[in-house]
């Protein structure tokens, strides 16, 4: 189950952005749209959002949020070598962004063990993991 996605200096996205799953506080949905997982015994247990809408106005990102989610998926994928250039577009109205890495993390909850995993990368190239 996704608790977490970020992506920095991608698209039109240029300091990070979190999509967060993590329910709120307010307990008046907890049936309709909220799951609590377990992630160990004694541990209290995280809450988690069932779905989430993304909103905005024109423009503001929505879209390349979901483009990186799916360029992460992209290179994950195809770790075993099978793209000749990787899905990443950096921010193009910062010329400094341009040389820089795009930044892709997400956490996940699964058989009640909490994952972290991200990575920097450029067209040509993965340049650093996080695993946890």
């Amino acid at each position: 189950m996704l608790v977490e996605f970020a992506v920095a200096n991608f698209r039109s996205v240029k300091e990070e952005v979190r999509l967060s799953l993590v329910a709120s506080p307010d307990r008046r949905l907890e049936g309709l749209n909220v799951a609590a997982k377990e992630l160990a015994p004694g541990v209290r247990p995280i809450r988690l959002l069932r779905s989430a809408a993304i909103y905005g106005p024109n423009a503001s990102g929505k879209t390349n949020l979901l483009r990186g989610l799916r360029a992460m998926h992209d290179i994950v994928l195809s770790s075993s070598g099978n793209l000749d250039e990787l899905p990443v577009t950096p921010f193009r109205f910062d010329p400094a962004c341009l040389v820089e890495p795009s930044s892709f993390e997400v956490v996940c909850v699964a058989d009640d063990v909490r994952y972290q995993y991200g990575f920097s990368a450029t067209r040509l190239g993965v340049l650093g993991v996080l695993l946890q």
